[in-house]
């Protein structure tokens, strides 16, 4: 994907939109060129390198809502403690 922007006053901004078809993480580079009035491409820079996680929200939404509608599992209760002897070592002094 290329984007141009044409400098005002020596500064230049360019906003743009990514489509992740996919799930998961992608890895989006940045790069910065000049393009002179021959149509010459120069590499000035910089060049900067993003970690973009996406999700598709309406698989979250349902996957949130099967998971609340899913019946609650009970724990069984803790096993019962013996009365003869203490939880905690003895200490001596």
């Amino acid at each position: 994907m290329v984007e141009a922007a044409t400098p005002h006053n020596e500064y230049f901004s360019v906003q743009f939109l990514l489509a992740f078809p996919v799930t998961g993480l992608h890895q989006v580079i940045i790069e910065t060129s000049v393009v002179d009035a021959s149509g010459v491409r120069w590499n000035t820079g910089p060049r900067a390198t993003l970690l973009v996680k996406s999700f598709d929200e309406a698989l979250q939404r349902h996957q949130q809502l099967q998971f609340a509608n899913q019946p609650r599992q009970t724990q069984p209760p803790p096993p019962p403690h013996s009365a003869s002897r203490s939880q905690h070592p003895s200490r001596t002094h």
